[in-house]
């Protein structure tokens, strides 16, 4: 994995807000956020067809940015086995990445981990399935929110994959809003949940329930129309309304926000 720092000069007082992918305005930091372009049609078409060739038993496909994703493939059927072992499952995996890494976006197969495996089976056919999920992708200790791979192998193929890791992530060197300054963009923020009875009612964000927040460091994957923006930002866990929100550590800019209960 390739991570890009970058050491500006100085930093611009003003924060002009750019939103989607075209970013004709200035930002303080030029270089941010990383951006993932949509492939156009022509190149997607190869890629897809080059992966299924190179992966005969796969049923999935790529997504519009060329990352392991659903798709209806017609593909030949792995033939019926000795199931595999959880070790020799694992290695499948690993060798399936290995040997697709722009596709799945791990540059470094010595990074991959797991949080999920297990298997089915009792199939009419005798067919074996392993589930397998990754752990998010790392860099260092900032998670990139989001991002699991989920393989699925059947008899002794790995038959689905959907979901990748980035294989390049730019990180600014210097932060412009601080986490004291991300929290306080909340105060007062109204917020919206569900009753059981499918009824709205709101709570209020107030400073006694900013200072009990946790808050870590993240990068958030943000789809547009026709880009991945990778933004970095402050994680901010407000257990006294249920939520979570994403703050952008450059723009200060609310990026996302989820209850945490659900009704």
């Amino acid at each position: 994995m390739k991570i890009i720092l970058y050491k500006p000069l100085f930093l611009i007082a003003s924060i002009i807000l750019t939103f989607g992918c075209e970013q004709d305005n200035i930002l303080v930091d030029p270089n941010y956020p990383t951006t993932i372009n949509k492939l156009n049609y022509s190149t997607l078409s190869q890629n897809r067809e080059t992966y299924s060739l190179r992966n005969i038993y796969l049923q999935t496909s790529l997504n519009e940015f060329g990352f392991c994703a659903n798709g209806d493939v017609s593909s030949e059927i792995p033939p019926i086995l000795e199931s595999l072992t959880e070790e020799e499952a694992v290695e499948t995996v690993k060798n399936f990445v290995a040997t697709n890494p722009y596709e799945t976006g791990v540059e470094n197969i010595l990074e991959l981990r797991f949080d999920r495996i297990f298997l089915r089976s009792g199939y009419t056919d005798g067919s074996t399935k392993w589930i397998i999920t990754s752990s998010c992708q790392k860099i260092d200790t900032i998670e990139v929110e989001n991002t699991n791979i989920s393989f699925r192998i059947r008899n002794r193929e790995v038959e689905a994959c959907t979901g990748n890791w980035f294989p390049e992530i730019y990180i600014p060197s210097s932060f412009i809003f601080s986490q004291t300054q991300a929290k306080s963009r909340l105060l007062n923020k109204v917020v919206e949940h569900y009753n059981i009875a499918g009824e709205k009612y709101y709570q209020t964000i107030t400073s006694g329930g900013l200072e009990s927040s946790n808050i870590t460091l993240c990068i958030l994957p943000m789809t547009q129309d026709e880009c991945i923006e990778l933004r970095v930002a402050w994680k901010i866990w407000i257990e006294s309304v249920s939520y979570i929100i994403f703050v952008d550590v450059m723009t200060g800019e609310i990026l996302s926000q989820e209850p945490t209960i659900i009704s």
